[in-house]
């Protein structure tokens, strides 16, 4: 199998985000497993805006690909897109995130 072609997401690491690992160390640990692409989660982030500028530093220096996942229910809270939820999908990009998903 071609480790260039897959993409994983942080969710293989929700044991360890529920025991407080940060999505930089998953990025980390997907990094030394060789793998290029990855998607973090957005109801992984504690604090988004703290910790995005580490993740866009690291994405730079190890040319990794990065997703952005929010989850549907975060979207559209209220059954239609909020001003909140159009940030969401909009602030990734600074981020040095690829498009939302």
């Amino acid at each position: 199998m071609n480790k260039q072609q897959i993409v994983l997401n942080t969710l293989v690491f929700n044991q360890q985000h529920l025991a407080g690992e940060s999505q930089l160390n998953m990025l980390q640990r997907i990094v030394h497993l060789g793998i290029a692409q990855a998607e973090v989660r957005r109801e992984f982030f504690s604090d988004p805006l703290k910790e995005a500028p580490a993740i866009k530093d690291f994405v730079r220096e190890n040319h990794l690909t990065l997703f952005y996942s929010v989850p549907e229910k975060s979207l559209i809270p209220l059954g239609h897109l909020t001003p909140i939820s159009l940030h969401i999908l909009l602030r990734p990009k600074p981020w040095g995130f690829t498009p939302s998903k």
